[in-house]
């Protein structure tokens, strides 16, 4: 049996393409496990659909598997279907987040044969298994001229029973994080919380599953043994069990694991304290992400937080303590908010002794709360296909208004958040005084520039750039080397 991967070139303008993909690496390291041969393709690196299709002829799969995500889904229907018209020979199956929201309309939308819901190793195991497609949960299946949607699956209890992922089945030396050997680390499953705007609950649900702290450090270590000393977690809720990530974090210590990692995703700010937070500085953490989200309690009661702005901002000076580097993250346009309550966002961020700052338009997913309070008290301003299946559309736009919150003083709010966290940037790299001349004397495309040559560097600095214009490098002038079966 064998199963060629493909990542479409879709996501390459938004997520850049810096390490492998999590999922895929997941998927096929269950199939190598159960004796199938897999190959991984990702077109961010600057493939063209003509070239993957030299490589189904040549490589003869039994099946195409391709990721799917809601930005830049055009682009990836393009992909899927054309795969699929190019032969007869093998299924298409699809995976991903936009599949948990959107079921069955995923096949309505695209020729795909089977679409998998939420987790993906066991569906796909049991599909290249030869199970038929009526017994095997979680999976959408088209019958004749009918889709059929079968149950969903239990989501996978013991994450421990995986095998590691496989991400020596992707070209490592073509990625960004390659330089820095960084590479993508997933210590747990699901997000018990009920923030309104998150879609994470649909493709992973409600119960936190974790990794044991040996399984986790055993992947580093393997990885280490190989040279890599750069790691990024990209769990919701790395800390959501203190002990557990102590134990990880004496675990690295004792095995003399020198290495370097991050918390970009972030982690809940009622989950940490300075004797954690100080254990994951003496293990490697370097950067820590936390999402503030708004600037006073009542919009956080409105989206459903679960914490307090004063927790957060708490936390946020323990790490600071620690002598871990900090970003923060906000976003503009919840429901009930006004650009007064935007402008207590903006004082709180400013306040912050943080190395990063982040603002985001608030994006309604199929699905979330959030969507369905948008299309009862909310105008979009933009077709939902627009800005579902096509970033470009909206990155710097909002997608919607509210009568206590209109388009123009949402610009006006994206505009001013725009500038703050330029200025934070160029005082991170340049030092607080330099960094401040520099962002009052230069505009927005003379900083970006800027901030291209002197932030694009290893660690942190790399981090921060890659926040700041994700889609600023153009991946398909990677030189490109022939894909061969």
């Amino acid at each position: 049996m064998k199963v060629l991967f493909v990542i479409p070139a879709s996501v390459g303008d938004y997520f850049s393409a810096q390490m492998p993909h999590t999922g895929i690496a997941y998927v096929s390291g269950v199939l190598k496990k159960n004796g199938m041969d897999t190959k991984i393709v990702d077109m961010r690196l600057g493939y063209t659909i003509e070239e993957v299709l030299k490589l189904v002829d040549e490589y003869q799969p039994q099946f195409v598997g391709i990721t799917l995500y809601s930005f830049g889904f055009d682009r990836s229907k393009e992909t899927i279907d054309k795969i699929k018209v190019h032969s007869s020979s093998y299924g298409v199956v699809i995976g991903g987040p936009h599949i948990a929201a959107l079921r069955k309309k995923t096949l309505e939308d695209t020729m795909a044969d089977i679409a998998v819901v939420r987790e993906g190793e066991i569906p796909m195991l049991q599909i290249c298994q030869g199970t038929p497609l009526q017994e095997i949960p979680g999976i959408i299946w088209r019958n004749g001229d009918e889709i059929v949607e079968n149950p969903d699956a239990p989501f996978i209890k013991n994450l421990d029973e995986l095998p590691l992922p496989d991400y020596e089945g992707f070209e490592l030396e073509r990625y960004l994080g390659y330089k820095e050997r960084h590479l993508p680390l997933v210590t747990s499953r699901g997000c018990p919380y009920q923030c309104i705007f998150c879609s994470i609950k649909l493709s992973m649900g409600l119960k936190f599953r974790a990794r044991s702290p040996e399984n986790i450090v055993d992947e580093i270590e393997q990885w280490y043994k190989k040279g890599w000393r750069s790691f990024e977690v990209d769990d919701d809720n790395f800390t959501m069990d203190i002990e557990r990530a102590h134990r990880i974090c004496d675990m690295m210590i004792e095995r003399g694991l020198k290495i370097t990692w991050k918390c970009d995703n972030g982690i809940r700010a009622d989950r940490v304290d300075l004797p954690l937070l100080e254990k994951m500085k003496k293990a490697g953490c370097i950067y820590i992400s936390f999402g503030v989200e708004a600037g006073n309690d009542k919009i956080m009661r409105v989206i459903k937080k679960g914490e307090k702005l004063e927790t957060i901002i708490n936390s946020i000076n323990l790490a600071k303590k620690a002598g871990i580097a900090v970003g923060a993250t906000f976003i503009i346009g919840h429901p009930e908010e006004t650009y007064n309550d935007f402008l207590d966002s903006l004082r709180i961020a400013e306040s912050l002794p943080v190395d990063h700052i982040s603002f985001y338009n608030l994006v309604p997913y199929p699905g979330t709360e959030l969507y369905n309070w948008v299309e009862q008290h909310g105008d979009f301003l933009m077709d939902k296909k627009t800005f579902l299946y096509n970033v470009a559309h909206w990155k710097n736009r909002p997608i919607f208004e509210t009568k206590t919150f209109q388009e123009s003083d949402r610009k006006r709010a994206y505009n001013k958040a725009h500038s703050l966290y330029r200025k934070r940037a160029l005082q991170f790299k340049l030092g607080k005084n330099v960094g401040y001349i520099l962002w009052l004397i230069t505009g927005p495309e003379f900083v970006e520039k800027s901030l291209k040559k002197f932030v694009l560097t290893p660690g942190i600095g790399r981090t921060i750039f890659n926040r700041i214009k994700k889609d600023e490098i153009n991946y398909t002038k990677m030189q490109k080397p022939e894909l061969s079966h």
